[in-house]
């Protein structure tokens, strides 16, 4: 069963005591040392990372029982492409830009380097797939655990990659394995892995629900994961494509999209609801999946160096993300980092140039580590999507994103950057128009900000009373980020 079923404060309690001594809890003896280790020198010392939900199944929570935003990224092919410098020259970096989540794939065998191999030549198993567990593999993906939770950051841990066609990853294997085959999988992972406090797991891999012959085995292996570990969580990523090359309804299917095609009704093990939308549809699309229940996380959007995505668009869809009701937080990814330069990835980038390691520092990096400080500034568990414009009047036909918090004492407002040849000529600025009610204050005064988020800088845009309408237009041409606060709340200044 979810953490969250069994009570926070039970399992905190069982443990004895939050922080550092949480992680020992699920540690063995072996790697107890480890977050120690990191605060000792080793590594940075290790952020927040998320490792439960909250009672209300609204937020995740860190290793302290706090509200955590998810500011992660998708190092996909880590595990099999990086040697352990170059995992810890990735994690370093990464770690310095706040980047608290990692997606990564236990065993593939399309696009690494040398599939199924790892970068030292070893196959995740010495016989049939998902059998015979080859030591020297599993051993690599326990040190990447390690250094993670050194570090501080939650790894969202995708048993296999299926792939959409039975020609990618291992859909074909999924097919064709027998039920206890899988489930013998599962259980191999859960209890090797179920110790880590910094673990999600993640099944599928743009596995297409309409297949149920590979849902029905993904279900089998869901299912003796949590019989093994029922108290990590877990979701799934579904696809945005079908098997067939036809668009999927809506723009994606969530997780919980997926579940309802597959087995009727959303399985129990299911407790996050990843969302995976491209750039045209990300708010509505995060708007619509946080209307199913579930909270949402932004698994997945158009990466950097793919699709031609320019910076400006990869932050309109961490906001449009986030604003529009992704409020676990969101994955960036680029397209050099997800698969290390993999000439395999066969996205555009493959060896490079750009190399991985060049793109750390890039726009689409920044702008992920500068959304994170952001959120993490503000109530971001609270925030509800404005879906029906009541708190932003006017504005969302040009792109713009709001949201409120449910206390009333934050309103957050995403104005992208005009897209078109004569937007950019005429250095456009936006405008938006919002109720100034919506803010909750005892001293009827709002205090507002813009925020850059291409830049991190900050700028007063005055105090005004909580009444009536009142348009706001950006400070500069480009995508801005409009934050209006409760005056008597007192908040610290945005993203500090």
């Amino acid at each position: 069963m979810p953490l969250d079923t069994i009570g926070r404060r039970s399992f905190l309690a069982g443990c004895g005591a939050v922080g550092v001594d949480l992680a020992r809890c699920f540690l063995p003896r072996a790697l107890s040392g480890v977050v120690a280790q990191a605060a000792q020198g080793e590594s940075p010392l290790p952020l927040r990372f998320p490792v439960a939900l909250n009672s209300q199944r609204t937020a995740f929570i860190d290793q302290d029982g706090k509200p955590c935003f998810a500011c992660g990224e998708a190092p996909q092919h880590l595990i099999q492409q990086l040697s352990g410098s170059d995992v810890e020259a990735y994690l370093l970096d990464r770690a310095a830009r706040g980047i608290n989540v990692l997606w990564m794939i236990a065993a593939d065998k399309t696009y690494q380097s040398n599939p199924p191999n790892n970068f030292a030549g070893d196959a995740p198993f010495s016989g049939a797939d998902f059998t015979n567990f080859n030591e020297p593999y599993w051993a690599h993906v326990d040190y990447v655990m390690q250094r993670c939770l050194a570090y501080g950051m939650t790894v969202l841990l995708m048993p296999m990659f299926v792939g959409l066609k039975g020609t990618e990853g291992y859909q074909a294997s999924v097919r064709d394995s027998s039920d206890a085959v899988i489930e013998g999988y599962g259980t191999f992972l859960a209890n090797r892995y179920k110790r880590f406090p910094n673990l999600i797991w993640l099944l599928g891999g743009d596995a297409d629900p309409n297949n149920a012959l590979v849902y029905g085995k993904l279900d089998k292996l869901a299912m003796a994961i949590k019989a093994a570990d029922p108290l990590h969580l877990m979701t799934l990523e579904a696809n945005y494509v079908l098997e067939t090359g036809a668009a999927t309804p809506n723009g994606s299917y969530s997780s919980v999209d997926a579940h309802r095609i597959a087995y009727g009704s959303v399985r129990p093990w299911l407790d996050v609801n990843w969302v995976y939308e491209p750039l045209k549809s990300v708010v509505s699309g995060a708007q619509r999946c946080y209307s199913q229940g579930l909270p949402c996380l932004m698994g997945e959007d158009w990466y950097e160096l793919e699709h031609s995505t320019t910076a400006a668009q990869l932050r309109a869809e961490g906001y449009g993300a986030v604003l529009g009701g992704c409020t676990l937080g969101r994955l960036f990814g680029n397209g050099a980092i997800w698969p290390f330069n993999s000439a395999n990835a066969r996205n555009g980038v493959n060896a490079g140039p750009p190399t991985w390691q060049s793109q750390l520092n890039s726009a689409g990096s920044v702008g992920q580590q500068l959304l994170g400080k952001l959120f993490r500034s503000r109530s971001f568990h609270l925030l509800v999507p404005d879906v029906s414009n009541e708190v932003m009047t006017a504005g969302a036909a040009g792109g713009s994103v709001c949201a409120r918090a449910s206390d009333g004492r934050t309103i957050i407002v995403y104005l992208p950057a005009g897209q078109t040849f004569w937007d950019k000529l005429a250095l456009r600025r936006r405008t938006v128009t919002i109720d100034m009610s919506k803010i909750t204050d005892a001293s009827h005064l709002a205090n507002c900000n813009w925020y850059d988020p291409g830049t991190g800088a900050v700028a007063a845009a005055g105090n005004f009373p909580n009444s009536g309408i009142r348009s706001f237009t950006s400070p500069g041409s480009g995508d801005w980020v409009l934050i209006i606060d409760s005056a008597e709340a007192k908040l610290r200044t945005p993203a500090t």
